[in-house]
């Protein structure tokens, strides 16, 4: 009996020191500044926010992107991050996609893809897009919209596929396109 005790007693002695256990927390970028990221959870509990890692770059912790993080023990308001794990398809995406104007040359026309899902189309006033959300494959959106002519509207999605160039260029075609369009630099 006295044996059993000991070892009862050790193994609370041994789980007392045991170092915090890691949570992992799914969510949405609500928030980001240099020092901390807020997280709406995908649970639908309230906003979270985390003092993210000393190391941590935040350019593509952007508003609306997915994002996992973890972080030890249990949740207090600014506790540290410990990994943040982000899909960088999302910063890839978000910014304007040119081509050149096929009536005027010395013009472009395309989408610019902003944070949080949205979206608006330049100098295409017949072919409207509204919004854009990523597939879960790697490099891979969804694109929606209308396409506005001849007195209808009709809603449409589109499969973009974004990849490098060999200049280094993000580009993007729509599938079943042979529209090239670049991402213009900021």
């Amino acid at each position: 009996m006295r044996d059993s005790l000991l070892g009862a007693g050790l193994l609370l002695l041994a789980a007392g020191c045991s170092p915090e256990s890691t949570t992992r927390l799914s969510g949405t970028v609500a928030e980001v500044n240099e020092r901390t990221v807020s997280i709406l959870p995908a649970t639908g509990e309230g906003l979270r926010s985390f003092t993210l890692p000393g190391d941590s770059g935040t350019k593509a912790l952007l508003p609306g992107a997915p994002v996992d993080v973890e972080y030890r023990g249990t949740y207090r308001e600014g506790v540290e991050a410990i990994r943040i794990k982000t899909d960088t398809t999302y910063m890839e995406a978000v910014g304007s996609w040119t081509v050149p104007d096929p009536i005027a040359p010395d013009s472009a026309m395309g989408f610019e893809l902003r944070t949080e899902g949205r979206a608006r189309s330049i100098r295409m006033a017949t072919l409207c897009y509204h919004g854009w959300s990523l597939t879960g494959e790697r490099g891979k959106i969804l694109l929606t919209g209308e396409s506005i002519g001849n007195g209808q509207t009709i809603p449409f999605t589109e499969t973009g596929l974004i990849a490098r160039g060999a200049d280094g260029r993000l580009t993007l075609v729509i599938e079943g396109s042979s529209l090239r369009y670049v991402k213009e630099e900021e």
